[in-house]
């Protein structure tokens, strides 16, 4: 988690010269929307943590569940804010399925209805 951060904090700082460095001038403007999907490496963290842990053990549901909500919440999102705000818009939708993604699996971890062998459970934080 703590690479996650700090690989955020770092492509949000030098967002525009590492745009400007691996695809050239043209791209520059992009620099804004790689600081927005910088943070999205947060959320994925603990999503792909969850999501192996859950095949691993078998119990795909709550992976099931977690990966439906973040495609709702992408496609609903997308198709409201693309259209209005381009690759902004795509990057904010992508950011916050990450995020609906990630509570889906925190909220069913910490309601106790995943039994994860590799996590702690709700009681022991």
């Amino acid at each position: 988690m703590g690479f996650s951060v700090a690989a955020s904090t770092a492509l949000t700082l030098f967002a525009g010269p590492l745009s400007r460095i691996l695809f050239g001038e043209g791209f520059g403007p992009t620099a804004d929307a790689l600081r927005v999907i910088a943070w999205a490496l947060i959320p994925f963290t603990l999503n792909a943590y969850f999501s192996l842990t859950h095949v691993a053990a078998g119990t795909e549901r709550p992976a099931l569940v977690a990966v439906g909500v973040g495609i709702l919440v992408m496609a609903v999102l997308s198709l409201l804010w693309i259209p209005r705000w381009g690759v902004m818009g795509a990057s904010w939708s992508m950011l916050i399925a990450e995020w609906a993604q990630a509570g889906a699996y925190l909220l069913n971890w910490r309601r106790g209805r995943a039994s994860l062998p590799l996590a702690a459970s709700p009681s022991e934080i």
